[in-house]
């Protein structure tokens, strides 16, 4: 009897065990899978978590170059360049502005550049560069501003540099591709009847071969920044003997464009580097160009002839009522319906179209395709490239990429510039 009993409590407690196991077995599968769970959940939500989109313009710099010397330059600055690149440009744009160092005022005014209105939303940095010997730049103030662009790498770490005028005024939201194609900086160039000779002699002396293009033709006008350096020592290595030096002989009594220079030693040194869009202007008398017609048609690529929609316009270089404006202070309203122009464009017909009424996308914005009365309209290619750029635009703003990035923001502005007058 109590062998039975034992032999029952020993099955019982077999039975017991049994179950015990089967319900630890139960309970991990179920931690398992509540882990498994969570798990799911956290990459589901990583997917669907719309991350900000990766700025390729992160390790770009605009450079510009001024001084209150001349008075109306910071006056510029601010109304024209820093105020459009707050409407146009991507968060966080990086903007190097050089001053005279030996200039007191010039301190002074650097050091409170960010607090002015328009330059807060900007990531403004000063550079002060040492002057240059009178007979170098011949006692022109000018000069010496091109001759610091040509040493821009000196106040620049970054990978690319793109270089403005201070009566630069952006006009269209300004995105990645315009400025890069594939990592490749975009080059607008013209070739053909030079809009000023003494460009092509200078700029053939100093390079030592011929002038290809002139790129006074839109801004900013951007390079690799190392490729700046490189350029001052070919130079040098070329003449033996220093690149002011140089310079200064090639320009002693003309002019001279550096923007040219420098794009012109690209195309012959970096021209697979580079994103090239080069249109020929035809000449409306015998052209003094010394590279003749056949040079447009034989050596440049088909891809190297595209239109290319441009981001600004040289403000000071404008038509009005039909008449060209060479070198002429713009009014405050002509800015404005400029801006207005762009605004609508870019966002606003979208957005707030009771202010843009008269703006369509489908209507071609002359300004993408016009640089001082230089325009590629003739081209049936432009609408094409103005729709992709809008298209574009309309996917970035989606994505709050812009310093204007809600409706109310983009509505307000348009109001605002429209209600001054």
């Amino acid at each position: 009897m109590r062998t039975k009993c034992l032999r029952n409590t020993t099955i019982q407690l077999i039975a017991l065990g049994s179950a015990l196991t089967f319900i630890w077995v139960l309970y991990m599968m179920k931690i398992k899978l509540h882990a498994m769970s969570a798990q799911l959940t956290t990459s589901e939500d990583t997917v669907s978590t719309e991350s900000p989109p990766s700025n390729p313009l992160h390790d770009f710099d605009v450079y510009v170059r001024y001084t209150t010397a001349g008075k109306l330059f910071p006056k510029q600055a601010e109304a024209w360049l820093f105020r459009s690149m707050s409407l146009f440009w991507p968060k966080n744009t990086k903007v190097v502005v050089v001053l005279d160092k030996e200039n007191e005022a010039d301190r002074k005014y650097g050091s409170t550049l960010n607090e002015a209105t328009w330059n807060k939303k900007l990531d403004l940095r000063v550079c002060y560069m040492e002057t240059y010997p009178k007979d170098i730049i011949h006692n022109w103030g000018k000069m010496r501003m091109y001759f610091d662009m040509m040493h821009a790498d000196l106040c620049t770490n970054a990978t690319y540099v793109g270089l403005v005028d201070v009566d630069t005024v952006f006009t269209t939201a300004v995105t990645p591709s315009l400025i890069l194609e594939d990592g490749k900086p975009v080059v607008t160039g013209r070739i053909g009847h030079p809009r000023i000779p003494c460009w092509i002699q200078s700029g053939e002396y100093v390079l030592g071969v011929k002038q290809v293009m002139q790129c006074m033709h839109y801004f900013p006008v951007t390079f690799k920044t190392t490729h700046i350096r490189e350029f001052r020592e070919y130079i040098t290595k070329l003449h033996g003997k220093d690149f002011k030096d140089v310079v200064s002989e090639a320009t002693k009594g003309t002019c001279y464009c550096h923007y040219s220079m420098l794009c012109n030693y690209m195309w012959y040194h970096h021209r697979n580097e580079y994103a090239w869009h080069l249109q020929y202007v035809k000449p409306t008398q015998p052209s003094n160009a010394t590279v003749p017609y056949e040079y447009f048609t034989t050596e440049v690529k088909p891809n190297e002839k595209i239109p290319h929609p441009r981001s600004s316009q040289h403000i000071r270089h404008y038509m009005l009522n039909g008449r060209y404006m060479d070198a002429k202070e713009p009014s405050e309203r002509f800015v404005n319906d400029t801006l207005i122009e762009g605004l609508c464009y870019s966002f606003g017909v979208k957005l707030c179209l009771d202010l843009c009424k008269g703006y369509n996308q489908t209507c071609i914005h002359v300004n993408l395709f016009n640089f001082e009365n230089y325009d590629w309209l003739w081209d049936s290619r432009c609408m094409e490239k103005q729709i992709e750029h809008y298209r574009n635009v309309s996917i970035l703003f989606d994505k709050k990429f812009f310093y204007l990035d809600s409706r109310e923001e983009v509505c307000n502005t348009i109001r605002q510039l429209s209600d001054n007058y």
